[in-house]
């Protein structure tokens, strides 16, 4: 998917890698300008956990922004059956909020919601 192809970070360096997660039944929402490159995503629990980036980047939207249901049926099967299982997706800043990390703020993405609901 073109929003995920990887990307080179400014000024050389490394490129800072977010962390999500979310529980089965919840739902992971970020807004435009969050996603620049997925660099990792895992489903499961305990020692049994299946690489679903194929599902997650079908959600992701090339301006970065992603919404997606931490299912069964949506992430390509249960691998842990009678198990409550999270997703983790692991992904690099998009360009629009690269800035900011790179002048060393942190921001807090108000807009996105990890909830059942």
């Amino acid at each position: 998917c073109a929003a995920c192809a990887p990307e080179r970070p400014r000024g050389g360096g490394t490129s800072l890698i977010v962390m999500t997660e979310a529980w089965e039944g919840e739902a992971i929402s970020l807004p435009a300008g969050s996603i620049g490159a997925i660099t990792g995503c895992s489903y499961g629990s305990g020692s049994v956990w299946v690489d679903p980036t194929r599902y997650v980047e079908k959600a992701l939207e090339i301006d970065g922004s992603v919404a997606i249901r931490v299912d069964n049926e949506l992430l390509g099967g249960d691998p842990a059956p009678g198990v409550k299982k999270s997703l983790r997706i692991s992904y690099t800043l998009h360009e629009d909020r690269r800035a900011i990390a790179d002048d060393g703020l942190w921001e807090v993405h108000e807009g996105y919601d990890v909830s059942g609901g």
